[in-house]
C-alpha cells in the first residue's frame, strides 16, 4: 500500500536479515559457553583432584594433588613443623624442653577438607568452584593433637617441672635458750596448678612458640604471733617464798621477756630457713632461794610475858588460844588476825567461862581472858616494829603489861586485833604458858637492824572511891559490908602512847605517836544493910563512909569486926588486886610536858561497852604478887634508862 500523506502506515511482518544473524550467533555463543561450562564440570567432576589454591596450614600446596596424595603431603609437613621443633620451658630455679615430636596432625581430615572444596554444591557448582579458585585461595586446618606416645611424654614434663618448682610452705618456729629466743623462719610454699600447665604447654605447641615462662604460686610464711610467743615466753619474777604448808622454801623464778619490736625486725632481715637470736631480758628476783634460807626466823624480833591471874577457867582458855596462834607464820605482806585463829568465842570451840568486863560490870563470861595473849601479843609486835592494823583498848586498864596504853582487846568478831608482817622476810610467832603462869609471846624473823620500845605519857588521872550500897537482902542487920565482886575498883587515867624506833647501837631512829587512849574509873562497890548506916559511919546519900560511927550499947546481933585493911583494896583469892592511883606526879618515866605530846588520836573502843577480859594489875615483871598489896600503874624507864621496855 502506498503512503498517503497525513496517514501513518502499518510496515510489513518479519525481522530485519541483520537481527537475525545477531540471534543466531549469540545463540550459538551461549551454547558454546554452557556446553563449556559444563564440560568443565564434566572434567572436575571426573577429576579426583583438589582445586587449585588449596593449601594446609601446616605448609605445603595442595592443588592438584588427589585425596591420598594430600594426605601424605599435610603428615610430612606437620612433621617438619613439629618435628624438629624445640620448646624451651623456663621458671624459677630450673628449666626443661619439649619436643614437638609429641605432636601429630590429622593429616586425612586436612586431606579431606581439601578435597571437599567446591563439591559441596554439587555437578553444576563444580565449573564455578574451579574457575573461582584460580583467584581464591582456601588454607585448610591440620588439627594439632598428641601423638600416641605424646600424653606419656608430656605428663612426664609436667612432673618434672612440678618437682622442681614445688616446694612446701613451712612456718616460723622458735624455741628458747638459757639466753636467748632462737626463730628459725619458715619458707615460701611455691606450687603449680597441673592442668594449667599442660594447656599453657599445649598452647605453646599449637602456636609454635619457641619459649615458655612459667610464673608458678609463691605462699609467703606468715609473720609469727609475737605477742602468743611473748606471753608463752614471759616469766615474772618471784621472790623465794616459805610456804607454810610443808614448811618448805619455794625457789625463786627469774624473771624472763624479750623487745617485740626488736625481735620482728631482726627477723625480717634473715633470710627464709635461717635463723636468728633474739637476746632475752633476764631479771633476777630480790630474794633467792638461798638467801631466804640463810636469813628465815634467825633474829628473835620481840620476846615478853605477862602473868596471868585468875581462876584455873581463865587460864584455861588462855591455854586453848595460844594453842590456835603458836607456830603461826606470816608471810611478808600478811596480815595476822586474832579472831579469825582463836574465834569463835564460844564453848563449842572449847573455851570455858571467866571473868570479863560486861557493861561496866566484872562478869563470868565465855572465853574470858583470851584478851591477855591479843595484849601481850600486841606488846610484841610494837617491840617487833610491825604494822599495826586494828587494835582497840579496853574500858578499864588491864594492869598485866609493861606500860599502861599496850593493851588490846578482842569480842566476838569486834573488836579484833590485826597486824601485818610489814617486814621483807617471814614471821613466826611462838606462844605458851609456863608453870609458873607465865605468858611467853616470842617473835621470829629476819631483823632489819630496828626494834620498837613502846612508852606512854599519863595525861590524866582519876582515883577510884569506894563506895556502900544499902543491900538488905544480901547483908544481915548487924553484919559487914560484903564486897561486890562484879564492882571491884579500878583508877581511871589517859595516857599517850609511843613508839621508839631504835638501831641496834641504842641511836633513836624516830619516836611515833600511837593512840590516846582513856581507861574509865570505876568505884569498888560494898553492899551493907540499910540499918546498920549509923554504926558504919555510912552517909546514905553520897554512899561514902565518911561520918562518925554511932555506937549503939546493946546490938540485937554481935557485929563482924572491921577489917584492918582499906576495903578498896580486894581481898578475894580469886579477883584481881586493884590498882590505886598513882601519884600526881612522876618525874622520870611519865612525861607530861605538853610541848613535846603530839596531837591526840582517841582510841575507837575507850569508851566501849562491849565485854573484855577482867585485868591483873600485876605487872609482868613479877611473878605472883601478895594480894594483900596493891600495885601501882606501870610505866616505862626514860629513853635514856638501861631497862628493856620487853617483859
Amino acid at each position: 500500500m502506498d503512503n498517503t500523506e497525513g496517514k501513518r502506515v502499518m510496515p510489513k511482518n518479519g525481522m530485519p536479515k541483520g537481527a537475525k544473524i545477531a540471534v543466531i550467533v549469540i545463540a550459538a555463543v551461549l551454547v558454546l559457553l554452557v556446553g563449556g561450562y559444563l564440560a568443565l564440570c564434566g572434567y572436575v567432576s571426573s577429576s579426583d583432584r583438589i582445586l587449585p589454591g588449596t593449601s594446609a596450614d601446616v605448609g605445603g600446596d595442595l592443588s592438584g594433588m588427589t585425596r591420598n596424595q594430600a594426605e601424605e603431603a599435610v603428615r610430612v609437613a606437620a612433621e617438619l613443623l613439629y618435628g624438629d621443633k624445640v620448646i624451651s620451658v623456663s621458671y624459677p630455679g630450673g628449666s626443661q624442653r619439649l619436643s614437638g615430636s609429641v605432636v601429630t596432625v590429622d593429616a586425612a581430615a586436612a586431606a579431606d577438607q581439601a578435597y571437599a572444596r567446591g563439591r559441596e554444591n554439587g555437578f553444576l557448582g563444580l565449573g564455578f568452584a574451579w574457575l573461582s579458585s584460580h583467584g581464591n585461595s582456601l588454607v585448610v586446618t591440620a588439627a594439632a593433637e598428641l601423638a600416641p606416645d605424646g600424653e606419656e611424654t608430656l605428663q612426664r614434663l609436667i612432673h618434672d617441672i612440678d618437682s622442681d618448682i614445688s616446694s612446701t610452705l613451712t612456718e616460723t618456729t622458735y624455741h628458747v635458750t638459757d639466753d636467748a629466743l632462737v626463730l628459725r623462719k619458715g619458707t615460701s610454699g611455691v606450687s603449680v596448678s597441673l592442668d594449667a600447665l599442660r594447656e599453657q604447654l599445649l598452647e605453646a605447641l599449637w602456636a609454635g612458640k619457641d619459649s615458655v615462662e612459667l610464673t608458678p604460686e609463691v605462699t609467703a610464711p606468715e609473720e609469727p604471733d609475737f605477742e602468743a610467743i611473748y606471753r608463752e615466753v614471759y616469766v615474772e619474777s618471784a621472790d623465794a617464798y616459805l610456804d607454810k604448808e610443808t614448811k618448805e622454801i619455794v625457789p625463786s623464778v627469774t624473771g624472763v621477756s624479750f623487745d617485740i619490736a626488736a625481735a620482728r625486725a631482726l627477723l625480717e632481715r634473715t633470710e627464709e630457713g635461717e635463723t636468728c637470736s633474739v637476746p632475752l631480758a633476764l631479771s633476777e628476783p630480790a630474794l633467792t632461794g638461798a638467801k631466804l634460807e640463810e636469813n628465815l626466823f634467825k633474829d628473835v624480833l620481840a620476846e615478853t610475858k605477862t602473868w596471868c591471874s585468875g581462876p584455873a577457867s581463865r587460864r584455861t582458855n588462855i591455854d586453848l588460844a595460844c594453842s590456835f596462834v603458836n607456830d603461826t607464820i606470816l608471810l611478808p605482806g600478811e596480815t595476822f588476825s586474832y579472831t579469825e585463829l582463836c574465834g569463835p568465842y564460844t564453848t563449842s570451840n572449847g573455851y570455858g567461862k571467866a571473868t570479863a568486863y560486861v557493861q561496866g560490870k566484872s562478869v563470868d563470861t565465855t572465853a574470858g581472858g583470851i584478851c591477855q595473849l591479843s595484849s601481850t601479843l600486841y606488846w610484841a609486835t610494837l617491840v617487833a616494829n610491825l604494822e599495826t592494823v586494828e587494835r582497840s583498848q579496853h574500858a578499864y586498864n588491864t594492869g598485866y603489861l609493861p606500860i599502861i596504853g599496850t593493851d588490846a582487846t578482842v569480842y566476838d568478831t569486834y573488836p579484833d586485833f590485826k597486824f601485818k608482817n610489814s617486814t621483807e622476810y617471814p614471821v613466826k610467832i611462838e606462844c605458851y604458858r609456863d608453870k609458873n603462869n607465865n605468858l611467853h609471846v616470842t617473835i621470829l624473823g629476819t631483823s632489819n637492824g630496828i626494834h620498837g620500845e613502846p612508852f606512854n605519857k599519863v595525861l590524866a588521872t582519876e582515883a577510884a572511891q569506894t563506895v556502900y550500897e544499902a543491900n538488905d537482902a544480901k547483908v544481915a542487920p548487924g553484919g559487914e559490908p560484903i564486897k561486890d565482886t562484879e564492882r571491884t575498883a579500878y583508877n581511871g587515867i589517859t595516857v599517850e602512847v609511843y613508839l621508839r624506833l631504835v638501831d641496834d647501837e641504842g641511836n633513836e631512829v624516830e619516836t611515833k605517836f600511837l593512840h590516846k587512849d582513856k581507861y574509865r574509873s570505876r568505884n569498888g562497890v560494898y553492899f551493907y544493910n540499910s540499918a546498920d548506916a549509923a554504926r558504919l559511919g555510912i552517909d546514905p546519900a553520897t554512899g561514902l563512909r565518911n561520918l562518925t560511927p554511932v555506937v549503939d550499947p546493946s546490938p540485937s546481933v554481935e557485929p563482924t569486926p572491921v577489917p584492918s585493911t582499906d576495903p578498896a583494896v580486894p581481898t578475894d583469892p580469886n579477883m584481881p588486886t586493884e590498882p590505886t592511883p598513882p601519884p600526881e606526879t612522876d618525874p622520870g618515866a611519865v612525861p607530861t610536858d605538853p610541848a613535846v605530846t603530839p596531837p591526840p588520836s582517841e582510841s575507837p573502843a575507850g569508851e566501849s561497852p562491849v565485854p573484855s577480859e577482867e585485868p591483873s594489875p600485876t605487872p609482868s615483871e613479877s611473878p605472883a604478887p601478895s594480894q594483900d598489896v596493891p600495885e601501882g600503874i606501870p610505866t616505862i624507864p626514860p629513853a635514856d634508862a638501861e631497862a628493856s621496855p620487853t617483859a
